[in-house]
């Protein structure tokens, strides 16, 4: 049985009957939460439901600010500015609460817009795989 790029092995008794109870053990490991989806997807097969590829995976947190990194890159290209970036990102109410002149919004669309420059200078070659992220973009140091 397949799910996605990833593969269960599923042993079942020969005495199980079509609707027997059955019980599923589950290790407990520091990925656990990040494995639900994945166990609920194998639950629907069992049952004979239909996988559907897009509603067994979540964005990363890193993928999102990649994603955003990009859409700034395009935004200040197309000669937006930062507060327009910002309401194109994160909302109009959201900008009108939260954007100040010291603001962490405002710091955020910085960085967003720092990290989409540092990309367009080759650190999209790190994205790619294709060079070692210590080399990377600007904006894209390591998380603690």
């Amino acid at each position: 049985m397949s799910i996605g790029s990833r593969h269960a092995r599923i042993l079942l008794d020969e005495r199980m009957s079509d609707g027997a109870p059955c019980i599923c053990t589950v290790p407990l490991t520091p990925h656990l939460r990040r494995q639900l989806a994945e166990f609920q997807a194998l639950a629907g097969l069992l049952d004979g439901r239909t996988l559907c590829p897009a509603s067994n995976r979540s964005a990363s947190r890193s993928g999102l600010l990649h994603l955003r990194a990009l859409q700034a890159l395009d935004a200040v290209q197309a000669g937006a500015s930062h507060r327009e970036l910002a309401i194109a990102l994160f909302g109009l109410e959201a900008v009108r609460r939260e954007w100040h002149a010291d603001g962490v919004m405002r710091a955020q669309v910085r960085h967003l817009v720092s990290r989409a420059e540092g990309f367009m200078r080759c650190g999209y070659l790190g994205l790619a795989g294709l060079r070692q992220r210590d080399d990377g973009a600007h904006g894209d140091e390591a998380g603690h």
